[in-house]
């Protein structure tokens, strides 16, 4: 169907095509209060369309194939009444490509995964820790892609992948959350993060509130997680043209401190936003975003490189070039003794896009350190700072890194602890 598609699309006489069908099993549990709540499993075959005729580009999905001649009369219908895009700059040509091998995206024992079973597991894991009750999800997918284009790439992928997250707790105020990702069921570890989010609620029992004013913070890897995700979404080169960006004019800059490089990694072995290709169907590389501070490249798709007058960093978005796996370079510490750990945040929002003025709000275990040592549990604060300062100000970097995926960090980031020094925290909502 998909060639037939395609072979039609073409016949009524577009210039540029991409067709992408994505084949997906997905199944998710969620647990609240210790107990499976619900128990559900998704099935997904949608054909994702980019069709250009004379510079005008338009973008639909369908999960019907069944009449393609309804489809190709709209797509005409539709072209007719948009006005050409006229930085638009062609999509990925070479019939030359060679696409790498990527390592453990895919593994047949996460289809026949007892998910029941680990739920369990995990909430008698996180009973065992000293929670006295858990909530969260679990849930597992395993997909294939096709994608075929006009200018002859016809290329295919698979993966599985399983995610899981839990919030634990012993008292009103005390909670903890950790999450847990992978695409090898041998890498995946629920148990062990079950035991860390109850470890995380037993420590959080009794906190006080703290004076606002400047703090330094240790960042565990799922808060600064969700931080880096829009900092790094904001090197998109659409992003930068529509002036939602705090990286307009500072290619070549030192932004952030020294101690920071971060790179896209799509090829990021057992990385859960590794792939073979992008949305062009040009294969894909590392790209190194930021090099001890400063912002090396903006990210490309073939219109974006060609307007900039560079190589496509292979990250289309068709339209909105965007990072598939963001890797950040381990430092050297092994642990931070003092200032205010956070170990979990939410509805991290923008003030200012151009100026990167932001506030977060942690949640669950918030401890104020000293000498390696818990001094008190902390609650109700907000971080309202800017983004490009706060990454100035870092300090060091953790040698250990993990893999975070979640809500607020949708595309997975592997990352190490941060310790950043001066952040403002003023007082949140009781």
């Amino acid at each position: 169907m998909l060639d037939e598609l395609k072979k039609k699309i073409m016949k009524q006489g577009a210039d540029d095509l991409v067709l992408c069908q994505v084949k997906s099993d997905s199944h998710q549990i969620k647990f609240v209060n210790n107990k499976i709540v619900t128990n559900q499993s998704y099935f997904y075959d949608s054909v994702s369309i980019f069709m250009v005729k004379d510079k005008k580009v338009i973008t639909t999905s369908v999960n019907n194939m069944n009449d393609v001649d309804r489809i190709v009369k709209k797509l005409f219908d539709y072209i007719k009444i948009i006005k050409p895009k006229e930085d638009y700059g062609g999509i990925y040509s070479s019939k030359l490509s060679s696409y790498k091998k990527l390592q453990e995206t895919y593994d047949p024992k996460i289809l026949d995964l007892d998910k029941v079973d680990m739920v369990e597991k995990g909430i008698n894991a996180a009973l065992e820790s000293g929670a006295k009750r858990s909530s969260g999800v679990l849930e597992s997918s395993s997909a294939q892609a096709r994608l075929v284009t006009s200018a002859g790439v016809d290329v295919e992928d698979k993966g599985t992948d399983v995610y899981y997250s839990i919030r634990a707790f012993t008292g009103r105020d005390a909670s903890g959350g950790k999450v847990c990702c992978s695409r090898m069921l041998n890498k995946f570890e629920l148990e062990d993060t079950s035991k860390e989010a109850a470890g995380i609620s037993v420590l959080a029992k009794n906190p006080v509130i703290i004076e606002p004013g400047k703090y330094d913070i240790i960042f565990d890897p799922l808060p600064i997680a969700n931080l880096l995700n829009p900092l790094v979404e904001s090197t998109s080169a659409f992003s930068v043209d529509s002036g939602i960006s705090c990286f307009v004019d500072k290619l070549g800059q030192k932004v952030f401190n020294d101690k920071v490089t971060i790179y896209d990694n799509p090829l990021l072995i057992n990385g859960l936003g590794a792939r073979r290709f992008d949305d062009e169907g040009r294969p894909t590389q590392k790209t190194t975003i930021f090099d001890k501070g400063v912002l090396k490249t903006y990210l490309h798709n073939t219109s974006t490189a060609k307007k900039y007058g560079v190589e496509s960093t292979g990250n289309a978005g068709l339209i909105d070039p965007s990072p598939n796996c963001i890797e950040v370079e381990a430092g050297d510490e092994k642990e931070f003794s003092d200032g205010l750990r956070i170990t979990n945040l939410w509805y991290t929002r923008f003030q200012n896009y151009n100026t990167a003025d932001f506030s977060t709000i942690p949640r669950d275990g918030i401890f104020l350190m000293k000498d390696g040592e818990i001094v008190k549990s902390v609650k109700n604060i907000r971080i309202s700072d800017n983004m490009l300062k706060m990454m100035q100000n870092v300090q060091g970097l953790s040698q250990s890194r993990k893999q975070i995926y979640g809500w607020e960090a949708d595309i997975p980031v592997l990352t190490p602890t941060f310790f950043i020094k001066d952040l403002n925290v003023t007082l949140g909502q009781e």
